[in-house]
């Protein structure tokens, strides 16, 4: 099983093989059932090929079943996920994998139990397999954009769990980087038609940030160096506007460049400040604290939407109207997106909120900000704008793009945008995979690439379930029960073709014995997901650029990365609440309403700059610190809640997007379980 570890007499492996061989025995093409001779001992030594016809291997005894482990799942992406990672984890014991917590209908404790069950689950089995290998070359295909996963170019690369500091790029954007510098590499306005085309492109960049932030009618968006430069660009304008006595509220979960530019523009005009604290005992920002602040002078409200540190999500529409409510419409809420934006859609429209920055950079984009302001806001500092002073305010772009925007990475936005396509597709190819591809609301679907729309029922695969596949109803499990009978057949043989499913690597035609009539549904799928790359049209800055993004296919989507990420934390999570000995800042719940993969922890006695240098070792791509989130890092500290040397240890974080893997993930526990 390449690059799982595959020691074989490690107890997940032979857990992992007991269920694969109940799989073959309930599928033979006569209908009837294979008959296994292998039978599955602690310390016995095996793999797949060390399967001979006819041996005879000693029964197991109560003992054997009794460290069965359930990993349970609300989705098949979830599941099969958890499949994938517990037999690379090497969890101990038989393989016990269940939907919704569905138990198999007999126990695998009962030493009784040595015969295969011919129940509905084990028939739907073979369709599971199937999933996982969708699963895999759905993660595949995704990371196939991306050239820092290039088998050749990025096989020395380590394991990329830093995310929150700055993402990988997609191929596609440097592409269209590089086309840009080659082909239409002048200065905008001049008149000339190479001209036009960079102006162009640098308009169409603003156009498609608008659509990605749902800005079009609300507000406009302008690009800068980065989220540091941007707010403290703003702060400056807000510094003619306020006077001694006003006060503004800074959230003790923000990065430093949501916090250090209005403490300083309040020390230069004396205003008071208040600062929203989280709770230190359950790492939450509680809106009840925050209403306790708010008060008629209140004039700047600076939040974390993500806190790079916590990874929890704020729920920025209710602290926005919270704010209004109380205060009134002139007050400004200042949200810093960064660690948001690389996770889910932003929606500026829907949270009306005042302004909203993030770093393109974090979000698989080219090194620049993107500062969304509504229209009001840009009004309030109009006449205090960065740029000079002859520059009019007709063009709010102008005012405060000091010199311009970087037009090679105005290319690069755009072409972010159009791999969001990519995601759009590939989600919407899976997800209509799993509902075989039929049934009621499925024309509906592919006409809105909607991955996550809920199937109004009918045929095909989906039955009604919706597009995760929940199986509230199906009794799917795989247990480990094996018979002590005569092999006529080769299992071995069947396990291979097994393995190379797991692994994402069955390619038809694959062996007549096991999944032979899911195979051409299988390389129908891959094929279809193959023709979601972009050809050079749509990197050929030197021609027509395009103007328009479809706002269904951004939500589209960051839908797909909520199906990709969802099961990459849960599992990391779920490893570091089993640890006592180790503390997790931020929720300890995985659900995507309440946080994302950018997870940190301390332990109790190790100190967080070896835990990394360990991991690092062990080539992993993480950090330890503050991370810029220093004043929260340092209330924890002065509180007694961490107990670190310093804030320069700070905390472990892992942060992981979209393009991670469960097996990524698998990988790191390991890792963890031996140096923690």
């Amino acid at each position: 099983m390449a690059g799982i570890p595959m020691a074989p007499d490690a107890p997940h492996v032979q857990g992992f093989w007991s269920a694969v061989r109940d799989v073959v025995r309930c599928n033979r093409k006569d209908g009837k059932r294979w008959q296994c001779a292998r039978e599955v001992v602690p310390g016995q030594k095996y793999c797949e090929r060390h399967v001979g016809r006819g041996r005879s291997r000693p029964k197991r005894s109560a003992e054997n079943y009794s460290a069965s482990s359930e990993v349970a799942a609300t989705s098949s992406l979830g599941a099969i996920s958890s499949i994938s990672m517990a037999v690379a984890a090497g969890q101990g014991g038989p393989l016990h994998v269940a939907y919704n917590s569905i138990q198999a209908s007999t126990s695998p404790n009962d030493p009784r139990n040595h015969h295969m069950i011919p129940s509905p689950a084990a028939v739907m089995l073979p369709s599971c397999f199937e999933k996982v290998a969708r699963v895999k070359v759905l993660y595949d295909r995704v990371r196939s954009n991306f050239p820092y996963f290039d088998a050749f170019t990025g096989k020395n690369h380590p394991i990329f769990m830093e995310n929150a500091g700055g993402s990988q790029v997609p191929r596609v954007v440097i592409d269209a980087i590089s086309n840009y510098m080659r082909a239409s590499y002048v200065q905008v306005g001049a008149g000339y038609d190479l001209s036009n085309r960079a102006t162009e492109t640098i308009k169409s960049a603003h156009n498609h940030m608008k659509t990605f932030t749902n800005a079009h009618g609300v507000g406009e968006v302008v690009f800068g160096a980065s989220t540091s430069q941007m707010l403290t660009n703003l702060s400056y304008c807000y510094s003619h506007l306020l006077a001694e006595g006003d006060e503004i509220i800074v959230h003790e979960a923000n990065h430093e460049a949501n916090s250090g530019p209005w403490l300083r523009m309040a020390v230069r005009c004396g205003l008071t400040v208040k600062w929203w604290r989280v709770n230190y005992d359950t790492f939450e920002s509680e809106l009840e604290a925050l209403a306790a602040l708010l008060s008629p002078r209140t004039r700047i409200v600076a939040v974390a939407h993500v806190s790079n540190i916590l990874g929890e999500v704020l729920d920025l529409e209710r602290v926005v109207k919270l704010v209004k409510t109380r205060v009134g419409d002139s007050v400004r809420v200042v949200a810093d997106g960064v660690a948001y934006a690389p996770h889910r859609a932003v929606d500026v429209a829907k949270w009306a909120v005042d302004w909203y920055v993030f770093s393109s950079y974090k979000v698989y984009g080219p090194h620049m900000a993107v500062l969304y302001g509504s229209h009001d806001a840009f009004l309030d500092v109009k006449d205090y704008s960065p740029n000079w002073d002859f520059i009019g305010d007709d063009d709010v772009t102008k005012q405060f793009e000091l010199g311009g925007p970087n037009h090679e990475a105005c290319a690069g936005v755009i072409a972010l945008t159009q791999y969001l396509g990519v995601l759009a597709r590939v989600g919407e190819a899976f997800t209509l995979s799993l509902e075989g591809g039929g049934g009621a609301g499925a024309k509906e679907k592919q006409e809105v690439v909607a991955c996550q729309a809920e199937a109004a029922g009918g045929g095909g695969g989906g039955g009604g379930a919706g597009v995760l596949m929940k199986l509230e109803d199906s009794s799917i499990a795989l247990a480990a029960r094996v018979d002590s009978a005569d092999a006529s057949s080769s299992p071995g043989a069947t396990a291979d073709v097994s393995m190379k499913a797991f692994n994402g690597d069955l390619q038809p035609p694959v062996s007549e014995i096991f999944l032979e009539s899911m195979t051409s549904s299988l390389r129908d799928w891959d094929l279809a997901l193959q023709g979601t790359s972009f050809g050079q049209e749509a990197l050929n800055f030197g021609g027509k650029v395009s103007t328009r993004l479809d706002r269904v296919v951004v939500e589209a989507a960051y839908d797909t990365i909520v199906l990709l990420e969802q099961p990459l934390q849960e599992k990391l999570l779920a490893f570091l609440r089993s640890r006592q000995d180790v503390i997790i800042l931020g929720p300890v719940s995985s659900e995507p309403e309440f946080r994302v993969p950018t997870i940190s922890f301390i332990h109790a006695s190790k100190r967080s700059p070896q835990i990394c240098q360990e991991l690092h070792s062990a080539n992993f791509a993480c950090r330890n610190g503050h991370m810029y989130c220093y004043r929260l890092i340092s209330g924890l500290v002065a509180h007694k809640k961490l107990t670190v040397n310093s804030e320069e240890d700070g905390v472990v974080r892992i942060s992981m997007v979209h393009y991670n893997t469960p097996i990524e993930v698998a990988r790191l526990i390991s890792c963890l379980q031996a140096i923690l």
